[in-house]
């Protein structure tokens, strides 16, 4: 529903969490890592429960994506953007959908990145049948995944569907915050 995920999103951003910020969805069209890309897409579709058989998949997907988020993050995600990008023509997609080791790792790392995921990263953060199948797997050619003398990766999917529970334990513990906040200010 993506006005509970808008919601989600907000909630987040208040209490200042990474998951209230947005990745950028792949910009269709153009040469670069177009296999990539199209596979991230179609995964993506997947795991968010959109049909990929609807005619204009892309156009319907994008459209939809486009309304969970609204405007908040073209503003959040604009010092990215490019000079040559037309911010509206980007698509955005919460963090909250995505694995909070996954996040954890690329926050830690300052990865400004997740074009792809190692199998290795996957495996060690415990994501393998955690969020992460071998139909997320991608296995075409890709320059970068050469280099680092891999044949396949994982590309980052939106598979996480505990963000509304993680957010109400979150909100609750800033709430037991303020109550010790409270009780030694009281008491000193």
């Amino acid at each position: 529903n993506t006005e509970e995920c808008r919601n989600l999103t907000k909630a987040f951003r208040n209490i200042s969490d990474i998951r209230g910020k947005f990745f950028c969805m792949p910009i269709l069209g153009g040469p670069r890592m177009k296999d990539l890309k199209d596979f991230k897409i179609e995964r993506t579709l997947f795991h968010l429960g959109i049909d990929t058989s609807v005619k204009e998949v892309w156009k319907y997907a994008h459209n939809n994506i486009q309304k969970s988020v609204g405007n908040e993050a073209a503003e959040s995600t604009s010092k990215i953007a490019s000079k040559h990008t037309n911010l509206k023509d980007r698509k955005f997609i919460a963090y909250h959908h995505y694995h909070p080791e996954l996040l954890q790792h690329f926050t830690k790392n300052n990865d400004k990145t997740m074009d792809f995921l190692p199998i290795s990263l996957v495996e060690k953060l415990g994501l393998i049948n955690n969020g992460y199948t071998n139909d997320d797997l991608f296995r075409g050619y890709v320059e970068k995944l050469k280099r680092l003398g891999e044949d396949a990766a994982y590309v980052p999917v939106p598979s996480y569907k505990h963000a509304e529970d993680d957010l109400e334990r979150l909100l609750d513990r800033i709430q037991l915050n303020e109550v010790v906040r409270t009780c030694r200010d009281k008491y000193r």
